[in-house]
């Protein structure tokens, strides 16, 4: 609330940090309980309106904007996974040792991950 009301804000050393010019981004699981579940595959968004019965006012009155995020199609999951698998692969030390990162496709869709070197 401070950085908010004053746009600065200090450290517990007494350092004064600026958030004039700032985005302040914040998460929460305000949804995470909700009937039907939200998350990875499920059907419905959170209400943003949660935040409204979760927060004291003065908080919610100095957020300019609530967004709810919609769930990851499985298109977007594998398109992630797919991504990391690569990142992971083209490691400097792998590379260096001349070592090879195989993966199944079969686990891309899946949770769990299976690494042979």
């Amino acid at each position: 609330m401070r950085a908010a009301a004053g746009g600065r804000l200090a450290d517990a050393l007494g350092r004064v940090a600026s958030f004039r010019s700032s985005i302040v981004v914040m998460t929460a699981n305000l949804g995470a309980d909700a009937s039907p579940p939200v998350g990875f595959g499920a059907a419905s968004v959170p209400d943003p309106r949660l935040a409204l019965s979760a927060w004291r006012p003065e908080f919610v009155n100095r957020i300019d904007r609530i967004i709810a995020f919609q769930p990851l199609d499985p298109e977007a999951m594998r398109g992630i996974v797919r991504r990391e698998l690569a990142l992971l692969a083209a490691q400097p030390g792998l590379l260096e040792r001349r070592l090879r990162l195989e993966w199944d496709e079969a686990v891309v869709p899946g949770s769990r991950l299976v690494y042979r070197i």
